[in-house]
């Protein structure tokens, strides 16, 4: 009997580099904002242990955690696999409760089966499919399976996303199903033509995979977890749409011109120009922060019929019903608050969150223990 592993893609290291870069942004963002990084942490736990407050917060963070949960699904995968082939049969086994709920353990008797065939499946992953007699089929990568002695340190660099696997027809895999004598149907010439297009494999694909994780992660804690300050009036959308959809069509077309086909540069384009649109958000109360000459200033307001908020002093801004208009409703009309504002470089008035969201959140947790 002959027992293969995963081969390792998702090294430890690589995963401890990705969590890691997730979990220093925020001291990046204190390098450049100047703000204590301490501060930047206790910002980030009171905004996700916050409850009754931003509905939309919790989607935006999940998408954060199912990167993180993709990340760690590999790995955990690669480490519960097991797949055994002998003279009666091949059997795949799976040693992780978790990972059984998505892949499940077969086994197969040779003499149960009609034939296996060789695969030239999308975006260059070579498939071997063991068609069961009476229409049942399973399926296993080609390139990912080794001997276990075979699970060195991988070939790969942080930044360019270089990992090759063997050709498939070298694949450990083919070489011990021929050892036991199992005849493979070849049909990867036939399936040549139907492959996809590896954006892994492509130095330009992998530029703009990078800029796209970069302004993702950016937007994400940036926009979502860290920054403290929100925009007075409605934030200024179409600047943010006409940003996105111009670099939409720059990463089309450039990635056009370097060979990309176009189904991938529409799409990887696309999603660039989204996740630049995103990230103009926060960038943008960064920037009107960072050029405001005057600073922070506290100024009163009071609060009137339709969570309107007031100013008491001339030359500033109205607010409407701010974070939560649940907690503005109910509150006494004529009542009077003090909001922190600042008019940045850009001319955008924006207000400070912190201290509006520690009388939202008291305002919850007293509904919440009667």
């Amino acid at each position: 009997m002959t027992e293969l592993h995963i081969r390792q893609v998702v090294s430890p290291s690589m995963l401890g580099l990705m969590l890691g870069i997730l979990l220093l942004m925020p001291m990046a963002l204190a390098l450049a904002t100047g703000q204590p990084v301490l501060e930047i942490y206790t910002v980030m736990y009171n905004k996700v242990t916050q409850k009754g407050i931003d509905g939309k917060l919790g989607l935006d963070l999940l998408q954060v955690l199912l990167g993180v949960a993709a990340l760690l699904f590999m790995f955990a995968r690669q480490r519960a696999l097991r797949l055994y082939v002998s003279a009666q049969g091949i059997e795949l086994q799976n040693r992780n409760p978790v990972i059984r709920l998505f892949i499940r353990p077969w086994r197969i008797v040779w003499g149960q089966m009609s034939e296996v065939v060789l695969h030239g499946a999308p975006a260059a992953r070579i498939a071997l499919e063991f068609r069961i007699k009476g229409g049942q089929s399973r399926k296993l990568g080609v390139a990912e399976w080794i001997r276990p002695e075979g699970n060195v340190k991988l070939g790969w660099s942080a930044l360019r996303f270089a990992f090759k696997p063997p050709p498939a027809h070298e694949s450990e895999l083919l070489r011990v199903l021929a050892g036991y004598g199992i005849n493979v149907v070849d049909r990867t010439e036939v399936d040549a033509a139907r492959m996809g297009f590896a954006l892994e494999k492509n130095r330009y694909t992998r530029v703009a995979l990078i800029v796209l994780a970069v302004l993702a992660t950016y937007a994400a804690i940036d926009g979502i977890v860290v920054l403290d300050e929100s925009f007075v009036e409605e934030p200024p959308l179409p600047a943010f749409l006409m940003a996105g959809a111009m670099t939409a069509m720059v990463g089309m077309v450039l990635l056009l011109r370097f060979g990309v086909p176009a189904a991938e540069s529409v799409g990887l384009g696309a999603l660039v120009g989204v996740a630049l649109g995103l990230a103009s958000y926060p960038a943008t109360l960064r920037i009107n922060a960072l050029t405001d000459p005057v600073g922070m200033g506290q100024h009163e307001y009071v609060l009137q019929r339709g969570a309107m908020l007031y100013p008491l002093t001339g030359g500033l801004p109205s607010l409407y019903a701010p974070i939560s208009r649940e907690f503005w409703a109910a509150q006494r009309i004529g009542s009077t608050w003090d909001i922190e504002l600042r008019q940045g470089g850009l001319g955008i008035w924006q207000y400070r969150r912190a201290p509006l969201l520690e009388h939202i959140r008291d305002y919850h947790e007293r509904n919440s223990r009667r």
